[in-house]
């Protein structure tokens, strides 16, 4: 074991056989799961382009092997048979220069690296070749909402690359087409319950409090270590989204839990969502995540009550879109978070589960 330690890279998690026996196998399965994530980001070869990102596509074609190169680490590299890509490094390196987050960066370069297979390694890019990128959406048969939002990165290789992104009279988006997933309350009530019986491991209830008890994005946990733990009374949250940092408290009844906590990447707590669904007998669809719990809280929250002002400052919506909702009152009534917490934590949907 001390041996692998020194072979991985450093943001990959060893289990520790000591500590905690029973956690072994879910935790391997998870270390495997993060070694091939890491492998094929290094050797940028094999498609679809962002399997490691969650996006999936079977219409884009077959690849041949892209040689590492160690002097141009790019994160584009996937091959289609020429020219190595270029178009995810583009729009990674932009984003993270504007200060965006890496899981961001990572997504819509994902999105560029599919645009340059589908029309072509090129210095600048036609209405055409657009045009063409957007049937092979529609072929993919991906909602409205999710078209619109691969544009934008497309929009960010025009600005990178300097030519102009035609105007487009898309359709106007039925609300019904906005596909939200959420959790029933019972359903959320049920993974915590299942795994307190001993269904889960240590690590998989932690998370799973942290998302029960505070709608935690998953941008929101994986900017967490263990510094945000301060004591055993407070969480610190780097809220997403362009938000204040925001200092939770922590009930007694999820202490014990968090004590636990590990650092995960993106694509590992995808996962790790995932395996607490399928442990617990959840059948999950295709755009079911952390986002759906945090969903099913803020709808149980709505219904109680609490302010909705509180609400809306306990689950960390940016100070922008709640001065939308309330105008100038948000400026006017002081943010006091622990009173905030307490007033939520007495109506909160999820805390008795966890007693």
């Amino acid at each position: 074991m001390q041996a692998l330690q020194k072979k991985t890279p450093d943001t990959l998690l060893v289990p520790d056989l000591n500590r905690h026996p029973e956690a072994v196998p879910d935790e391997l399965e998870a270390l495997c799961y993060q070694f091939l994530t890491e492998l094929l980001r290094k050797y940028h070869s094999i498609l679809p382009p962002a399997w490691y990102d969650g996006r999936s596509d079977s219409a884009v074609g077959s690849t041949q092997l892209a040689p590492y190169n160690p002097n141009n680490p790019n994160a584009a590299g996937i091959s289609s048979g020429g020219d190595s890509p270029v178009l995810r490094e583009l729009v990674y390196n932009e984003l993270m220069g504007l200060g965006k987050t890496e899981a961001a960066a990572k997504e819509w370069g994902a999105v560029a690296a599919e645009f340059e297979l589908v029309c072509g390694q090129k210095g600048s890019y036609t209405r055409a070749d657009v045009m063409t990128f957007l049937i092979h959406l529609r072929k993919r048969g991906l909602l409205q909402s999710t078209i619109e939002k691969d544009l934008k990165a497309i929009k960010v290789v025009a600005r990178v690359q300097g030519w102009q992104f035609p105007k487009l009279p898309l359709r106007r988006m039925n609300p019904d087409e906005v596909r939200r997933t959420i959790f029933a309350k019972e359903t959320v009530g049920s993974l915590i319950t299942l795994g307190r019986q001993g269904l889960l491991s240590r690590v998989e209830l932690c998370y799973l409090a942290l998302a029960t008890t505070y709608g935690l994005r998953r941008i929101e946990m994986v900017k967490l270590n263990p510094s945000h733990f301060p004591d055993e009374h407070h969480l610190v949250v780097d809220t997403a989204k362009g938000g204040r940092r925001t200092i939770h408290l922590i009930p007694p009844q999820i202490a014990p839990y968090l004590a636990h906590f590990r650092h995960y990447e993106p694509d590992s707590l995808t996962h790790l969502f995932h395996r607490i669904a399928r442990k617990s007998g959840l059948s999950t669809e295709a755009g079911y995540g952390w986002h759906s719990i945090r969903r099913s809280l803020a709808t149980e929250l709505s219904l109680t009550r609490v302010s909705t002002l509180n609400v809306l400052r306990f689950m960390r919506w940016s100070e922008t879109s709640i001065q939308r909702e309330f105008g100038e009152l948000p400026i006017y009534a002081k943010r006091d978070q622990e009173r905030i917490d307490r007033e939520i934590f007495q109506s909160h949907p999820f805390l008795p589960y966890w007693q």
